[in-house]
């Protein structure tokens, strides 16, 4: 049904208070690599709403970012700092509680004002200790009262509005309340502001076309739900943002991340965010389990010829998720359903191919691979130096008392004795 129609109303409404533009210059200093740079979303923002300082090109191998209040790195102006390795924030002393570093260095503010006026820098520090720098000016201009005509004067969410401001300011907040808030956001032409009607961000959540894709065969395409207008969307891999990869696609509004045929490094942690000049709000981590192999099995231990009556254990791994099933056969008649075959006291008649078949019920893939034993002719003695010391002896012994026995049998005989 059409919305009924209004008369134009031309109302002068005297606004009372600050209308506060931001407006965020960029700067930069010149690394000898690939320079960090620093990316507003949005270009410009109202008071009240939040403003992402979007990080690009942050040093691999980092161990903590720090951002700091003014133009230079210091601890009395330190907002907080994030460490990697245990995706831990500590708040500094200017911390308010509306800034939130996210794992890729950037840095959300929450609620802007006017005394966020003035210069943040950003701090980055390797493991080798290498820090870099990047600054970033913030901007608020005021408008201490304004004229506004709206057109018409009684409108409901999803509904055209138009607003005539006399005044040079570029961005202004018309009100923000149960959850949502009508925003200019674009620059003036003449005196006419372009409106759009901007809800808050619902928690997002990650869905997939598939939970269990094969490795080498399978694509995935991760699409963060729900669906909102003038929302922009970012990715997260085991913390970090998704990096540039021939693998990774990204659907023109960010929405759906797509992985080109799935490796077993694709495993881990994948997360989606939301932003909009209302609110932000990340996922809960959704974990991508990738199946492959088996690969090809290795076997222990690296001999292959033993003596009559050793006990010989054989045993059997491959790389597989899920983990593998292992069966043994001997010269291709079925042992075992074990990835250890264990032969007691072996003998001659074990002799012969030991094949290992591997087998991955997911991917429905086996591999086999045969080792060849061979039970050497005679008995090895096994017996240590002082087991055979000592039957060295008693045989010496023996001979001595058969010698001995002989002399008195003969003497007596020969009645010498």
């Amino acid at each position: 049904m059409e919305p009924p129609l209004a008369t134009p109303h031309r109302v002068h409404i005297p606004w009372q208070g600050l209308l506060l533009t931001v407006s965020l210059l960029t700067f930069w200093n010149l690394p000898t690599t690939a320079q960090v740079t620093i990316e507003s979303v949005p270009a410009d923002a109202a008071e009240g709403s939040d403003v992402l300082l979007r990080v690009h090109n942050s040093p691999e191998n980092l161990r903590a970012y720090y951002w700091y209040k003014g133009k230079r790195a210091v601890e009395s102006q330190l907002i907080a700092l994030y460490v990697i390795a245990t995706q831990h924030t500590r708040p500094g002393s200017v911390y308010s509680g509306r800034e939130k570093i996210y794992p890729d260095a950037s840095l959300l503010f929450q609620n802007v004002t006017k005394k966020d006026t003035g210069f943040y820098t950003l701090r980055t520090l390797t493991m080798d200790l290498h820090e870099e720098l990047a600054s970033v000016q913030l901007h608020v201009y005021v408008c201490q009262t304004c004229t506004v005509t709206t057109s018409p004067l009684y409108c409901v969410p999803g509904w055209g509005l138009s607003i005539e401001c006399r005044t040079h300011t570029r961005l202004a907040l018309i009100e923000k309340k149960d959850f949502a808030a009508i925003t200019v956001i674009s620059v003036i032409t003449g005196h006419l502001l372009f409106v759009l009607y901007t809800a808050e961000l619902d928690k997002p959540f990650i869905t997939s076309n598939n939970s269990s894709p094969m490795e080498g065969k399978d694509s995935v395409a991760l699409t963060c739900e729900p669906e909102t207008p003038d929302t922009t969307y970012l990715w997260w891999i085991n913390g970090r943002r998704a990096p540039d990869s021939d693998r990774l696609e990204l659907s023109k509004d960010n929405r759906t991340l797509t992985l080109l045929r799935v490796t077993r490094n694709d495993t881990g942690n994948y997360e989606c965010g939301t932003w909009n000049p209302v609110s932000a709000n990340q996922s809960d981590p959704v974990t991508l389990n990738v199946l492959y192999g088996p690969d090809s099995p290795i076997t222990s231990p690296p001999v292959s010829h033993f003596h009559p009556g050793d006990n010989v254990s054989l045993s059997c791994h491959a790389a597989s998720n899920p983990p593998a099933q292992y069966s043994w056969l001997f010269n291709k008649r079925p042992q075992s359903f074990t990835q250890e075959l264990f032969i007691p006291s072996v003998t001659a008649n074990n002799s012969g191919s030991y094949t290992c078949l591997v087998h991955n019920s997911a991917t429905g893939l086996s591999r086999t691979t045969v080792k060849n034993i061979l039970v050497l002719a005679g008995k090895a003695s096994g017996l240590s130096v002082r087991t055979i010391a000592a039957i060295v002896t008693g045989a010496v012994l023996g001979v001595v008392l058969v010698v001995a026995v002989t002399c008195f049998l003969l003497l007596r005989r020969t009645g010498r004795y």
